[in-house]
């Protein structure tokens, strides 16, 4: 199901998403999020920008290793969930909670 960390990814996009949430149900009143789009945007551009950025740091930003003779070597397994890499994923929810949105 996950490789290495991709467990984190679900994680990863539901608390800025609920977070989102809170704060706008909190400044705006409890049912302003229920009854405008905009901030159902924001909170799933939130969770893909989240998402996006574990993917890259995960997968490519500690990928590389030197070694004692100053040879990089590349780590071989990603971090994956349902065999895709945590990055993709950003653009699957992304596109997947627009269409479900703007619907």
């Amino acid at each position: 199901m996950w490789r290495r960390k991709g467990w984190i990814t679900p994680i990863a996009f539901i608390f800025p998403m609920a977070a989102v949430q809170l704060v706008v149900n909190f400044s705006l009143g409890e049912q302003y999020y229920l009854h405008n789009t905009w901030p159902k945007i924001v909170a799933v551009l939130s969770g893909v920008v989240v998402v996006a950025y574990l993917g890259y740091y995960l997968n490519y930003a500690k990928r590389e290793k030197i070694n004692e003779n100053s040879r990089v070597e590349k780590l071989s397994d990603s971090h994956t969930m349902f065999f895709i890499p945590v990055e993709y994923w950003s653009i699957i929810l992304a596109v997947f909670f627009t269409y479900v949105i703007l619907k």
